[in-house]
C-alpha cells in the first residue's frame, strides 16, 4: 500500500499521461481502475493496466507509447506536476476494502488482547500505555487521518473492532511502541510473558497460517 503523498503523485502523473490518449471521463475511469486494481504493483509493470483500459474503453492506441508516456510523467518531480491546472482533489480516490486481511486480524487481536490483559491487572497502567502509544504515533510514518483512526481504535471499548488499511511496516512500528511502553510500565519480564501467552493463543487461528504473530517481533 502506498503512502498518501506518493499515491497522489502517481495518480496525478498517470492521469496527465492518459489525457494524451483518452478523453477526461475515460482517463478518470482509468485512474479509478489503476487505484483499485494496480496501484499496489510496480509502476513499471504497466502492461496489464494498459491492456485493461484499452479493452475497457475499446480504444486503439499504441500500448508501448502509453507506457512510455506514463513512465515519463512518473519520473517528473512534484514541482513539475504542480504546474498542471488539474485539481488532484477532484480525481477518484482508492476504495477502502471491506474485507479484513490476515495481518490486520492478527495485529488487531494481538494489540487488543495485550492491552486488555494489562487492563485486567491495572486499568490505570493500561490507560498510561495507550497514551504512550498515542503520543508516539507522530514518530512513525502515518498520515494525520491514520493517526486519528489508530487513537480512536486504541480507546474503543468495542473489542470486535479491527484496525484496517495499515501497511505491515506501520503495524510493526505500532507493535514496537506498544512493547516499549509496556516494558516501561510493567517491566520486560511481565511484558514478554503476556505477549508470549497471547501470541500462542492466536497462532492456532487459521489466519496465522498466512501471517504469524512472529512477523511483529
Amino acid at each position: 500500500m502506498l503512502q498518501v503523498e506518493e499515491l497522489n503523485h502517481k495518480k496525478h502523473a498517470i492521469y496527465i499521461a492518459l489525457l494524451s490518449y483518452l478523453n477526461p471521463e475515460q482517463a478518470r475511469n482509468a485512474i479509478e481502475i489503476w487505484l483499485n486494481e494496480f496501484s499496489d504493483k510496480s509502476v513499471y509493470e504497466l502492461q496489464s493496466f494498459i491492456t485493461r483500459i484499452t479493452n475497457e474503453f475499446s480504444v486503439h492506441i499504441s500500448r508501448k507509447d502509453v507506457q512510455q508516456t506514463i513512465i515519463k510523467m512518473l519520473l517528473n518531480d512534484t514541482n513539475q506536476l504542480q504546474k498542471s491546472t488539474i485539481d488532484i482533489a477532484s480525481l477518484p480516490t482508492k476504495k477502502k476494502s471491506t474485507e479484513l486481511k490476515p495481518p490486520e486480524i492478527i495485529f488487531s487481536l494481538l494489540i487488543t488482547r495485550w492491552l486488555n490483559e494489562i487492563n485486567l491487572l491495572n486499568a490505570d497502567t493500561a490507560l498510561k500505555i495507550k497514551r504512550y502509544i498515542s503520543n508516539n504515533l507522530e514518530n512513525i510514518d502515518v498520515s494525520f487521518d491514520e493517526m486519528m483512526h489508530i487513537k480512536t481504535w486504541l480507546n474503543s471499548s468495542d473489542k470486535n473492532i479491527y484496525m484496517k488499511d495499515l501497511e505491515i511496516s506501520q503495524m510493526k512500528s505500532i507493535f514496537h511502541i506498544c512493547y516499549v511502553g509496556s516494558c516501561e510500565y510493567i517491566g520486560p519480564v511481565k511484558t514478554d510473558h503476556i505477549v508470549s501467552e497471547i501470541s500462542s493463543s492466536i497462532e492456532h487461528m487459521p489466519e496465522a497460517m498466512e501471517f504469524s504473530t512472529k512477523e511483529f517481533f
